[in-house]
C-alpha cells in the first residue's frame, strides 16, 4: 500500500517544463546572490590593505 502511494506522489510531481524553467532561475538567482555577497566581503577585507597604498601613490595633478 505504501509503494502504491508513492507511486501517485511521483506522479503528481512530474516534472513539467515550467516548473523547470522556475528552479533553474531560482538555482541561477542563488549563486548570483552568492557570488555577489562574497564579492563584498572580499572588497571590505581587501580595502584596509590597499588603501594606504593607493594614498601613498597618488600622483600631484597636472594643470
Amino acid at each position: 500500500m505504501k509503494l502504491i502511494m508513492i507511486d501517485q506522489a511521483h506522479k503528481s510531481r512530474r516534472r513539467t517544463l515550467p516548473t523547470v524553467i522556475e528552479d533553474l532561475l531560482y538555482v541561477v538567482a542563488t549563486v548570483i546572490a552568492i557570488v555577489a555577497m562574497l564579492a563584498t566581503v572580499v572588497d571590505v577585507i581587501s580595502i584596509p590593505d590597499s588603501a594606504p597604498h593607493a594614498i601613498n601613490n597618488q600622483q600631484p595633478l597636472q594643470d
